[in-house]
């Protein structure tokens, strides 16, 4: 039989996206039965890259093509009309 792989270090990943002592996906607000469990919903759920991607497209700024690049405005083309 095969054995499954080691659970994870006991902590929350780099990013935050999951709290492993408590086996929760913080992403997806969902507490699971094993690191196991856990550690195979964040590498193949799509609910949980569905949810990243929302998570990472509300924290871009938006572009509406009046910023530098750096959150700054470019007043600039505006006041020369």
């Amino acid at each position: 039989p095969q054995q499954p792989p080691p659970p994870p270090p006991r902590s929350r990943d780099g990013d935050g996206d999951v709290d492993w002592d408590n086996l929760v996906c913080l992403v997806c607000k969902r507490k699971l039965k094993s690191a196991a469990v856990l550690a195979k919903h964040v590498a193949e759920s799509e609910l949980h890259k569905q949810n990243v991607a929302a998570r990472d497209a509300q924290r871009r700024p938006h572009d509406d093509g009046r910023t530098n690049g750096r959150g700054f405005s470019e007043a600039a083309p505006e006041r020369r009309r």
